[in-house]
């Protein structure tokens, strides 16, 4: 899930626990504690996806890890096609010579 989709969904559910805290604010000490306990998690959920630090698509670092690769074999085969000829004439040279 997106971070920004998961502190929406989670401010919606800190604003019905809010809610639901204060229905219950004259009856029950332990369940407005217990729902108190719960706000709070919600809270630390929110600092947690809010402290991650944004994730690049996989797609983009693929592609640009094959074109770095791309560009080094067509540096490789350049770099070779030049070599060819010269190769092919010092053999020439040795053979006739």
């Amino acid at each position: 899930m997106k971070a920004r989709k998961a502190l929406k969904r989670l401010e919606k559910v800190e604003a019905l626990m809010s809610d639901v805290i204060e229905r219950f604010t004259a009856s029950e000490p332990s369940i407005q504690e217990a729902l108190q306990d719960a706000k709070t998690s919600v809270d630390r959920a929110k600092q947690a996806v809010q402290a991650q630090p944004a994730v690049s698509t996989k797609t983009t670092s693929k592609k640009a890890a094959v074109k770095r690769v791309s560009r080094l074999k067509m540096r490789a085969r350049r770099s070779a096609a030049k070599k060819a000829p010269d190769k092919a004439a010092s053999a020439a040279a040795t053979s006739a010579g």
